[in-house]
């Protein structure tokens, strides 16, 4: 394959993701409010199940291939480009920030989590290189990381949603943030 269509194949399946992914976020917020589970429960879930597959299949194919640094970097590239592009998002939502909008218990534990596992992550690349029957003492604790949700489990993201939110105080100087609650 020449370079010129691996960068057009590239360029193809970014503009696909980039459609579904947009359709994705609007049957996830029916889904959200036809059950009732609440859109921080279904987004973490759902969206970010099906999300994450094209990653998580990167990462596994890097893996098996014997190429563990790409397997790796893909998994903390996508995590630090998902939070750019939250910032991104941040500034074209207007009507309050994001990070108080959103400042749900189910948001704030799925945040939390995330900072635990990739803690081990770093602590497993900074330990010496040993496994137990070809896996390292760190793996189990991501993987029960990964399974981990809160004790009230659809109940506890319930009426926690971007639209009953209301704004707080911005010290961004934006014009609009921060002003008045969400209307709702």
């Amino acid at each position: 394959m020449t370079t010129s269509l691996a960068i057009t194949v590239f360029a193809v399946a970014a503009l696909a993701i980039t459609f579904v992914g947009t359709r994705l976020t609007t049957l996830t917020d029916r889904l959200a409010d036809r059950t009732g589970l609440g859109e921080a429960f279904v987004g973490a879930v759902f969206l970010g199940a099906v999300t994450s597959l094209p990653g998580i299949t990167a990462s596994v194919v890097a893996a098996w291939g014997g190429r563990p640094e790409m397997a790796l970097s893909n998994a903390i590239g996508g995590i630090a480009s998902q939070t750019a592009f939250l910032a991104l998002a941040d500034n074209a939502y207007r009507k309050a920030n994001l990070e108080h909008a959103a400042a749900s218990v189910p948001n704030m534990m799925q945040a939390a989590l995330l900072v635990v596992l990739l803690s081990l992550l770093i602590t497993a690349m900074c330990t010496p290189d040993v496994s137990y029957f070809s896996i390292h003492p760190v793996t189990p604790g991501v993987v029960r990381g990964l399974f981990l949700r809160d004790a009230d489990g659809a109940a506890g993201a319930r009426g926690a949603d971007v639209a009953t939110a209301k704004r707080v105080p911005d010290a961004s100087g934006y014009p609009g943030r921060g002003r008045n609650p969400v209307p709702g």
